[in-house]
């Protein structure tokens, strides 16, 4: 529809006025298809910028995150019939992996909002945070003031609590403090 009003390939748009003509004429049209309603949009990478559409991914991708984890409770639910256990250190590893999704979630559409590719994305999303995973597992390396900086940085330092049935405050504030940042 872009090309079509404009008179011109998307290429040629890109080349001639700049991506950001060209995604202010995508969040126009945008707007004006949703007035329309009873249609689903398809637009390509770099569209979302919106703060109400990237809070719906966001909370698209912990629903279904959400669902994940729920299914993972039959069988903690089925031994729990046969045995009873103290149900806290089970949901603290849950809490854990929710807080943790949603830093990888938030930081994962921070990204694919400065750029189009979404190979590039993708990269840009998992190797750094497998690295913030890894910061802290080589400790014998380094010395005790830089062992320090790492565990502050390494979020598996910050799940490891979780995962272990304790729920420190600084953990959880990292974890919403960084998915904060990410979204902002």
């Amino acid at each position: 529809e872009i090309a079509r009003r404009e008179g011109m390939p998307i290429s040629q748009i890109f080349g001639e006025k700049g991506e950001p003509y060209f995604r202010e004429m995508e969040r126009t049209l945008t707007l004006e298809l949703k007035e329309m309603g009873g249609m689903v949009l398809s637009p390509g990478g770099g569209w979302v910028s919106d703060q109400a559409v990237v809070a719906a991914k966001f909370l698209a991708c912990l629903v279904a995150v959400g669902a994940f984890l729920l299914a993972t409770t039959t069988y903690p639910a089925l031994v729990y019939a046969v045995q009873p256990f103290a149900v806290g250190p089970i949901a603290s590893g849950y809490l854990g992996l929710v807080l943790l999704s949603a830093t990888y979630i938030a930081y994962g559409l921070f990204v694919s909002s400065l750029t189009g590719s979404q190979v590039l994305a993708g990269f840009l999303t998992v190797m750094p945070l497998f690295l913030l995973w890894l910061f802290s597992w080589n400790e014998a390396a380094v010395g005790a003031d830089t062992v320090t900086v790492l565990r502050a940085l390494s979020l598996f330092d910050h799940f490891q609590s979780c995962s272990v049935g304790v729920i420190e405050v600084r953990d959880v504030f990292s974890f919403v403090a960084l998915t904060a940042a990410f979204w902002w």
